[in-house]
Order: C-alpha cells, then structure tokens, then sequence
C-alpha cells in the first residue's frame, strides 16, 4: 500500500502558518502530511506511518514526505529567509542511516539548514550519534 501511495504521489504537503501573535506576522510554516487511497479517500497521517512500520517502509516514506515538504516551501522561502519550516520525525527512522539523505536533500536544496526545525515524535532514540547529526 505505501510504495504504490508514494508511486502513485497520493501524498499532499500542506504548510500550516505559524504567526507571531506580537507582530501579527507569519514566522514559519509546519509541514503536514496528508494522503489519499485509490478512492480518493483520506488516510490519517497516525494510520500512514503505521502502515509505513507495517510494511517496514517508514524511511522511505519518511524520507519522501519530507522532500515534498521541503520542495514547497522553497517557493515561500525564496519569498522570505527569515521563514521556519517545522518538520516532524518518526523517533524510528533516526536510528538508522536514512537521515544522511535528508541531510543531502537540505543540501540539495535552496534552504539553509538553520531556517529548519526538526520535531522529533515522542518515542524513544536509540541512537543518539544519528540524532546529534
């Protein structure tokens, strides 16, 4: 189910705002996933990732929704570099090597890594040297 989601792009990228309530402004942007079944139906991002585990494809599926978010907001970052791009992360996939390519595809991109926040889901880290990473 989750290569032919990611095959198909039945995957969309929203960029929820993030304002600053002193100045009224908006200063980031949180990326959020949504995907759809061949019926157009909408899955939750909870039952994704956990088809994803299921199916022991949650770095890639990670990795994927996590270069769509960044291909987004290049477009508002190119606006604004003060702009924040809020990305979350399955505590899972830090231990491994998958976050070697999403370090490149930051690198790869227009986005200088400081404009971009990393939200680690509250599971457990085993590996604290690909954390620090």
């Amino acid at each position: 189910m989750i290569q032919e989601i990611i095959d198909e792009g039945r995957v969309e990228i929203y960029l929820q705002p993030i304002v600053n309530i002193k100045d009224k402004k908006i200063y980031a942007f949180e990326a959020l996933t949504r995907a759809y079944d061949t019926n157009k139906e909408y899955i939750s991002p909870v039952e994704l990732f956990e088809e994803a585990r299921k199916e022991h494809l949650s770095s890639k599926l990670d990795c994927y929704v996590r270069s769509l978010a960044l291909k987004k907001f290049e477009d508002y970052y190119k606006d604004d570099n003060s702009l924040l791009l809020f990305l979350n992360f399955e505590s899972s996939i830090i231990d491994d090597d998958s976050s070697d390519s999403f370090i490149n595809t930051v690198k790869s991109s227009e986005i200088v890594p400081s404009n971009i926040v990393v939200e680690i889901k509250e599971d457990s880290v085993n590996n604290s040297k690909y954390l620090e990473k």
